[in-house]
Order: C-alpha cells, then structure tokens, then sequence
C-alpha cells in the first residue's frame, strides 16, 4: 500500500504577493465604495420618506390665533369632502333621472353642474375646504370665550337629523313640528272665506258626458326614524368617515 504524497504548497513569488495585495487592497475599495452608495441611497431614501409622511403631513397650513391647522387634516377634509359631493351629485342625478319632464328638460340640471365643476376644480374645493376650516376654528374660539357649549344631547340630535335625511325620514321632534305647522296651514286655510264668485253653470247636451273631477292626491305618509335605524346609520357614518377620511366619528 503506498503513501500518498502531500505536495507542497509553493511559496509566492514577489510578483505574486504584489498582485494579491492589490486585488486585496481593490476588493476593500470595491465595497467600501459600495457600502457608501449604498447608505447614501438609504439616508435619501429615509430623509424623503421623513419629509413625505412626518414633515409634509404636519407642516402648518393656516393658523388661526394659537391653533395650527395642518396639512395632514386639510387633506383629510379635502377627502372627505369630495366623498359628500359624489354622494350629492349621484343623488341628484338620479332625482333628475325621476322627475325630469318629458320633453327632456332637466330639473336639476343647475346642481348637478355646479358639483361637476366643484368636482373638477381641485384649486376651488381646496380653497373652499380650508376657508370652511378657518371658519369653524374662529367659531370654536369665540364660542369658547362666549362660554357657549354643545351638550351631548344636542349632539345626538343632530346626528339623528343627518341620519333622517339621508333615509328620507324624520326624527320625531321635526314631525311633531311639521304636524303642527300642517294643522296650522290648514285651520288658517279653513277660517278665510274667500269672497264668492258668479260662475257659469254649466248644461249638459244630449249625448255629452259629465267630466269626471280629479281624485286628490293623498298626503303621503311621513316615517320617522326608529332607533334600530338610527344606530344603524351611525354605524355606517362611521365606517364611511373611517374609509373616506380616516376620522373618527368624535
């Protein structure tokens, strides 16, 4: 059985060990170079993403005495805002679909051009959504100094009032007054006496028929909002403001 021989390893030339450090002494600049770029590119990279969602977002915007409005809930009104104009011009549209004349000529026509062009004027929604913004931090502020609050109920009524509308129904504190603004009209109609009048009285020839007098309408029935319809139009207010705007409903 013969022993394998172990060759043994050759000494480098000076030439050779010259080469190797320089390969060596590139290699170390090939990735310190490359580890520079590449932190470079992350501190941009971060320093962007920094100015895009912390900077930009609370950047001030307006300020209104001591309070700053910014960036970052403008947009949101913006958004919000745009989500209720879609809404209003759908609901006209299909208003106008139903009720529009038959010679084609559109009753709504007025409204639902102004929301188009609201629509399509970015620069005019954003100056109307943020002078809205100043108005109501004005209000706040001189309501505040004025001692004037809102309690909760009153909170709750008008969300039950938003909620009625949007299900063509009322609360029960608007139907009372409407039943009462209806018995009002009618008990005024029903005291005046208009002053007579001669008319003609008509005949009848043979063969002719009596004109039938037209059936009144009847008066249609006025749904007021139940709770279990309330809360459920809340709810759906709040996922709404939730996926539109990123608001809560407080």
């Amino acid at each position: 059985m013969t022993k394998r021989r172990h060759k043994q390893p050759r000494e480098m030339t000076r030439k050779q060990v010259i080469i190797h450090r320089r390969q060596r002494e590139q290699s170390r600049r090939v990735i310190a170079f490359t580890a520079t770029v590449v932190a470079i590119a992350l501190l941009i990279l971060g320093a962007g993403l920094f100015d895009q969602f912390v900077m930009k977002p609370n950047s001030p915007i307006a300020r209104v005495g001591d309070v700053t409005i910014r960036t970052r809930d403008f947009w949101r009104r913006v958004q919000l805002q745009r989500s209720n104009l879609v809404a209003q011009l759908e609901q006209f549209q299909r208003m106008d679909a139903q009720f529009s004349s038959e010679t084609g000529q559109s009753i709504f026509g007025a409204q639902i051009a102004q929301i188009q062009a609201m629509l399509a004027n970015q620069e005019m929604l954003s100056r109307q959504v943020l002078d809205r913004m100043i108005d109501e931090e004005v209000i706040r502020q001189i309501a505040a100094q004025r001692g004037i609050t809102v309690t909760a109920q009153e909170v709750e009524e008008a969300l039950r009032a938003q909620i009625a509308r949007g299900r063509g129904a009322l609360t029960a504190p608007d139907a009372t007054a409407t039943a009462q603004a209806q018995a009002e009209a009618t008990a005024t109609a029903a005291a005046w006496t208009p002053t007579p009048t001669p008319t003609a009285t008509a005949t009848l020839s043979a063969g002719e028929e009596a004109t039938p007098s037209p059936t009144p309408t009847p008066t249609p029935t006025i749904h007021i909002l139940t709770d279990e319809e309330y809360q459920q139009g809340l709810a759906e207010l709040e996922a709404s403001l939730s996926q539109t705007a990123e608001f809560t409903l407080e």
